[in-house]
């Protein structure tokens, strides 16, 4: 287990083992947590959460950042307006945005390869705000905490 933590506008903070956080504080700022079980945070404008591995949790906290999970069983979060949630791997991943902001989900086949993808911005109408969303058989799902389908988002 280790902390890496970025607290310079401009910097990146990179935790490379498992169970492991990064953390970026400033403005324009990156974290990457690069093993499973591993969270990356952004926590101010224009940053960057990447979480590479499974099991693992990316958060976006202030306008205009990125949330990027990108393995299975993984959990992509936008906190704030403008920003961006990305799941690279819908299986057994979650997302959730707030109002105004971008999810992106990317479904794949067990040999990895992109077999649907999904964008929308989170409007509050049809896309609901702090609802978690998955991509599965090719169609937006909403489930519940416990990672559950419980319908069809649409």
């Amino acid at each position: 287990s280790s902390t890496a933590v970025a607290n310079e506008a401009h910097s990146i903070a990179v935790a490379n083992e498992a169970s492991s956080t990064a953390v970026a504080n400033k403005h324009s700022s990156t974290a990457v947590a690069n093993e499973a079980y591993s969270t990356a945070v952004a926590n101010k404008h224009s940053s960057t959460a990447v979480a590479n591995e499974a099991h693992s949790i990316a958060v976006a906290n202030e306008a205009s950042s990125t949330a990027v999970a990108n393995e299975a069983s993984s959990i992509a979060v936008a906190n704030n307006k403008n920003s961006i949630a990305l799941l690279s791997n819908s299986k057994n991943s979650k997302v959730k945005a707030k109002i105004g902001s971008c999810i992106i989900i990317v479904e794949r086949d067990d040999n990895d390869n992109i077999i649907s993808v999904f964008s929308t911005i989170v409007d509050g109408k049809k896309i609901k705000e702090d609802i978690w969303y998955t991509l599965k058989n090719k169609k937006l799902i909403k489930i519940n905490e416990n990672r559950k389908s419980v319908g069809d988002a649409e």
